[in-house]
């Protein structure tokens, strides 16, 4: 089986309730009850909703390949994202028969990565995002497209970020499997890399 990406887990709710929590405490000290729970419910929206529930397909992009098929987080719907960020653990995963893909398209960067700076010297919110913008400045996508006109476009920008070496050779992996179910693969990437599949 191979595994790209992060579930979701609860990571959202738990961040979201930490800060609402610290900064309505605070405020509940130094002004009132009710300006300390406007504040805390005030940051916990923003967290929750404004950042996790719209930056959720970049952050916890998970698929995974098993027995001739697919699985993937179905993410394309904000109600199945909020559902995903309260209960987790009752995630169901989509999935794609190998049969069902007419071809593979790979895009991105596989020469090296775009790092981010070391952010703390610039700003806590900076090195806060650093990862999420390091994750956005290489882009390396999948695209199934499915013999019913479809197509899916799945990430490995995360995988390649923290291990690039073995996210290639999972990719490797991955065409092979998928050649051997006959499906075309489309490399338009930008590197010297060659996959062996």
């Amino acid at each position: 089986m191979l595994k790209f990406g992060k579930k979701v887990n609860f990571r959202p709710l738990i961040v979201s309730l930490v800060f609402a929590l610290f900064l309505g405490l605070i405020s509940q000290q130094t002004v009132n009850t009710s300006i300390g729970f406007i504040v805390g419910a005030s940051v916990f929206l923003l967290i929750f909703l404004g950042y996790y529930w719209r930056m959720l397909p970049t952050l916890f992009t998970y698929w995974e390949t098993d027995n001739n098929s697919l699985n993937y987080n179905q993410m394309d719907n904000m109600s199945d994202r909020l559902l995903m960020m309260l209960a987790p653990l009752s995630n169901q995963l989509g999935k794609i028969d190998f049969d069902s893909i007419e071809s593979a398209t790979i895009t991105g960067n596989l020469e090296k990565t775009n790092d981010m700076p070391f952010a703390l010297p610039y700003s806590v919110y900076l090195s806060l995002l650093s990862g999420i913008l390091s994750i956005t400045r290489n882009p390396i996508n999948v695209t199934f497209n499915l013999k019913d006109g479809s197509s899916i476009t799945l990430s490995v920008a995360r995988d390649f970020i923290y291990n690039r070496e073995e996210t290639i050779d999972k990719l490797d992996k991955l065409f092979g499997e998928l050649d051997s179910a006959n499906v075309k693969i489309i490399d338009k990437t930008n590197h010297n890399v060659k996959l062996s599949y």
